[in-house]
């Protein structure tokens, strides 16, 4: 056994990536597709996930001890195409910058590119002694194979008082910075197998701990987050994309568009939801002048699905929470 197992190995070795999984005490030697699986690489995850990233189940051994339970051992390869295939469907977050043109005192026009509608960025204007000046930011409204519009709005990227304000407009030849702050995203997400799912995915993505937003939800007796509320807090901490995770796909929203940029399936096997998401903080309760709103949301994926595709503000805030807001009690 041993011999065919390190032969296996070191034959695979020379044409991919190769990884070993296994699982000690399963009743049978019958393959189980579901279940996690340990291992340097594997981190618990199943062998119908691992298949999903690109890994293929080369070999599959068991081995049978004296008390009639088996130990499976699982050897998986990536082919280098494999990897490549991999990499290029990912959601890209790094900035890209393009020249304005067709300025006009709402929009402009970046020629020769389709960018993804939906997508936010800022224009920053370039002084001759090195210096940049951020003008405002804009959302690709048109797009086509042959060029892309972005419109300009109010909304302010970075709340800093400190950093120099202009009255400048946009002009051409100045620069439209694409997926500004994408890097940094809420991660909302059902249940912990699919924000493990989704970190091994993007490793290099930085994850604003969804406890913060959560322990602003609770502060704020709002156990129903809207999307102003999740924009907010997006915009207070520089937030550019949040990572929704709907029955098995990944919804990657804009935060200042609200837009999907992009989407991806998921193959994972957890149908459990905690509300209002997956986090540590419990108890997020409405306050007790808040009585015509539910308690909690009644379908995690029903109401999220619900909140992104919707291009209404939903607020969800009652008479009776609005006048406390505005009102010095």
């Amino acid at each position: 056994m041993k011999i065919l197992l390190y032969g296996t190995l070191l034959s695979s070795l020379l044409w991919s990536e190769t990884t070993i999984c296994y699982k000690k005490n399963l009743p049978s030697n019958n393959i189980y597709p579901n279940i996690s699986l340990d291992g340097s690489l594997c981190k618990g995850q199943s062998l119908n996930t691992l298949k999903s990233y690109g890994w293929v189940l080369q070999d599959f051994k068991t081995i049978k001890n004296k008390l009639g339970i088996f130990n499976h051992i699982y050897i998986l390869n990536k082919k280098e195409n494999n990897i490549k295939v991999n990499k290029q469907i990912l959601f890209d977050p790094t900035i890209k910058k393009y020249i304005l043109n067709n300025s006009t005192k709402n929009s402009a026009t970046i020629d020769g590119i389709k960018i993804q509608l939906g997508v936010s960025g800022i224009v920053i204007h370039h002084y001759n002694n090195d210096n940049n000046i951020i003008l405002n930011n804009a959302i690709v409204t048109k797009s086509n194979d042959n060029s892309s519009v972005i419109t300009f709005n109010n909304n302010v990227i970075l709340k800093q008082d400190a950093i120099p304000t202009t009255k400048l407009m946009p002009q051409d030849g100045d620069i439209f910075i694409a997926n500004y702050l994408y890097n940094s995203s809420l991660l909302i997400v059902p249940n912990l197998k699919a924000k493990q799912i989704i970190q091994d995915i993007y490793p290099k993505q930085n994850f604003i701990n969804e406890d913060f937003f959560a322990t602003i939800l609770k502060m704020d007796k709002t156990p129903i987050p809207t999307k102003k509320e999740i924009q907010k807090f997006c915009l207070e901490n520089q937030i550019g994309t949040i990572f929704f995770v709907i029955e098995n796909k990944l919804y990657i929203v804009d935060a200042i568009s609200f837009k999907i940029v992009y989407t991806q399936k998921l193959q994972y096997i957890d149908n459990s939801t905690s509300v209002p998401f997956f986090t540590k903080i419990k108890d997020i309760k409405k306050g007790f002048w808040d009585i015509f709103n539910k308690n909690k949301i009644d379908d995690y994926n029903s109401y999220y699905r619900t909140l992104i595709f919707d291009n209404k503000n939903n607020t969800q805030k009652s008479i009776l929470k609005t006048m406390k807001e505005l009102w010095p009690w």
